[in-house]
This record gives structure tokens, sequence and C-alpha cells, in this order.
């Protein structure tokens, strides 16, 4: 892209500023344009940001296609019920971080180094090893993490409510928890949280506190966090929890890729302090809790000028993501095949697609059977075989994750 721009640079100053022969001239610029006409058809991942352009008037495209199908849509009920009500407390909490590699959380630096040390501690803690995001957009990926919508069916995101109408119809209180900062959304939230209370709050530590708070005034709770997490530009730290340094929050030196991607691991020490802080809670209740943990999408390769996501073709990184659930004690007493199913399935391929139906299955939920999509559950006996694909950032088009 440099040397693109180099190019494109010294062909005008040649063409305006010192004249030359006229037919020097005209080659040098008609050079430059070729050469920028060849740079922007190959691959986006290549291009990057030339797409930007495009992928912003296909998501206004999509957002202004989303508000109408919203407003002519009334409301939707999932006719959801429970065969069996616990008599104990229940606490349930989905965590959606932000732009997440699942390559750069490590929970004991077998892999890769520590980013996670409080989450490795948890001997409750499940950890998936092949889970996939189904967009590498937040307006994209976060639907279809809570609604039955899928890359091939992604306007059914728009007709029905999110998981929360679900656990609303079965008498819970639902609260999905957000950032202020997450600006990103493009109102996301204001949509696909229909029924739930939304409550904003100014930073990711401050969610445990008020999931503390309502676990004090509602018997049955199901909350959404939806994270700052590691989104641009990875500023979401803290510099008591941070260990990698310098980084482009502590130094004024020369921005490089060591400095990005510590700042980038730095944020995920800081939600890795949020979730333990959130756990701590929710141990000190009585009762059945749980929490999944994953992210909207991941994000590209992360060099000397940080990294993005939403690459036309995008990288494994961007859609591999993180996927771990903690169980309280309470919740094993009484959900234990549960536990047991979802331990046996941690390796096996899954996706965002089973991400509604495990939410559903965790708290033994049942839809109307006209909804009702069979062995898609992680906590399910069977795990069926089920294709992967990625809605693009385009908003239509979709890549099999199977290759």
């Amino acid at each position: 892209m440099i040397v693109v721009a180099f190019y494109l640079a010294v062909s005008v100053l040649l063409f305006f500023v010192r004249p030359s022969r006229s037919w020097q001239k005209w080659i040098v610029s008609i050079s430059g344009i070729l050469l920028l006409v060849l740079y922007v058809s190959l691959p986006c991942r290549i291009y990057l940001p030339f797409n930007v352009y495009v992928q912003a008037t296909e998501a206004l495209h999509q957002r202004n296609e989303r508000n109408l199908l919203i407003s002519q849509q009334d409301p939707f009920v999932y006719g959801a019920k429970r065969d069996h009500i616990p008599a104990d407390k229940e606490v349930y909490v989905l965590i959606i971080d932000e732009s997440l590699r699942n390559d750069h959380v490590s929970l004991d630096g077998a892999n890769y180094r520590i980013t996670m040390p409080r989450m490795g501690s948890l001997s409750s803690l499940t950890r998936y090893t092949n889970y996939y995001a189904n967009g590498v957009f937040t307006m994209y990926a976060v639907p279809m993490m809570v609604t039955r919508a899928t890359p091939e069916t992604f306007a059914l995101n728009y007709r029905e409510w999110g998981v929360q109408q679900a656990f609303s119809e079965c008498g819970f209180k639902t609260v999905w928890l957000t950032n202020e900062a997450q600006l990103v959304s493009d109102g996301v939230s204001d949509y696909v949280a229909r029924g739930a209370e939304i409550i904003r709050v100014q930073r990711d530590m401050d969610m445990p506190a008020v999931v503390d708070s309502l676990c004090n005034q509602h018997d049955k709770l199901f909350v959404i966090m939806h994270l700052w997490g590691n989104h641009q530009f990875y500023i979401n730290a803290d510099e008591n929890i941070s260990r990698y340094l310098p980084d482009v929050t502590t130094s004024d030196a020369v921005r490089g890729e060591d400095m990005y991607n510590n700042a980038y691991d730095n944020c995920i020490l800081y939600t890795d302090s949020m979730l333990m802080a959130l756990t701590n809670v929710l141990q000190k209740k009585q009762g059945i809790s749980q929490w999944i943990f994953t992210s909207d999408h991941g994000e590209g390769p992360i060099g000397v000028h940080g990294g993005a996501h939403g690459y036309t073709y995008p990288y494994r990184s961007e859609y591999h993501v993180p996927l771990m659930i903690w169980v309280s004690d309470g919740y094993k007493a009484v959900y234990p095949d549960h536990v047991n199913n979802m331990k046996r399935h941690k390796e096996e391929p899954v996706c965002a697609d089973h991400l509604f139906w495990s939410l559903l299955d965790m708290a033994d939920i049942g839809i109307d059977s006209t909804l009702q999509q069979e062995g898609m559950s992680v906590f399910g006996d069977t795990l069926l075989p089920h294709k992967r694909t990625l809605l693009l950032p385009d908003g239509k088009s979709i890549m099999s994750l199977e290759d």
C-alpha cells in the first residue's frame, strides 16, 4: 500500500509540478492508475483499507434493511417452557468479548505466553478447542450468537427476538449489560436485546458488581454481557494488571508490532481479571450458576500498525475464537449429565450456530417443536454433524469453513 501511495504521489507531482515531455507525463500517470486498478483487484486482505468504502456502503444498506424489517415486526414468542424448575436460585451469564483471537488466549503458557492465568486456576472450567464465529463484523456476528439465525438465514434475526425472550417466558429476569464504548455495535443491542433490560457501564470491570446487585434482587436471572474486550485500539486494560510492556498505552516510543501485541495481550489479562471477579460473585451465591464466554469474532494479523478485522477473505484468526464454560457446584449437582456432555464435546467442531441452542439447553428450556432443532447443544447427549459457514463482510456472501 505504501509503495502504491508513493508511486501515485510521484505521478501526480510529475504531471502537475514538474512539466516534462508530454509522452513522459502521460506514461507515468497512466502507469500509476493501472497499478492502482491492479492493486484493488487483488484479494481484499492485500488491499485493506481500500475495501473500507465498499464494506461501509454494504453495512449501511444492511442497516437500512434491518431497520425496515424490525419496524414491521410484531413481538415474538418462542413458546418456551421448562419441564422441571429447580427450587434453587439460578444465574446464567453469556459473556461476549470483542475481537478476541483464540491463539492469543493461553491459560497455562503451553502454546503462547500466559494471558488468562486466573482462568487457568479454575477447576470447573472447560475450554473448547475448535469453535468458530459466524461473522467477522459485530453487526453480523452478535445477532447470530443469540438468535436462531445462521449465515444462510441471517434475516431471521430481524424477525425473531433473542434467546433472552425464551428465558423471559420461563420467568427469568433478563438483562443486557454493555460497555458504553460499544459504538461499534452499530445499534445491535438496541434490537437484539429486545425484551431485556439494557444497562450500560463505563468499564468492563464494572459488570460483575452489576451482576452481584441483580443476583440479590432476582431468584431467576439471565444476563448477556457485551464487553469492549480486545477491540481496537487495544486500550481496554489496567496498568495494575498489565504485564507485557511496553505497549501502546504506556510508551511514547514509535509504535511497532511488539507493542501492539503487548497491548492486545494486556487487554486479555484485563478480561481474565474481570471473569474471575464475576466467578467470585457467582461462587458466593447459593444455588445454580454458570457462565459461557466467547467472542463475536477475532482479529487479523497484528503488525506494525496494529490489527484489524473484516477482511473480505477473512484470516482464520478472525473466526477462530475462544469458547469457555464455567459451572458452579450447584449446577453440577442438579445437571450432572449436562456437565458430562459439555466436557465430552469440548474438542468437537462447533460454531456460533450451536450457541443459541446450548444457552437454552443449559437451563433446560425447550421451545415450540416447530422451531426446535435437535443435536445442536453442547450440553446434549448427541451433537450431530453440522457444516460451519461464515457470513462475509458484505452481509450476503457465505464462506465454508470446512475446507
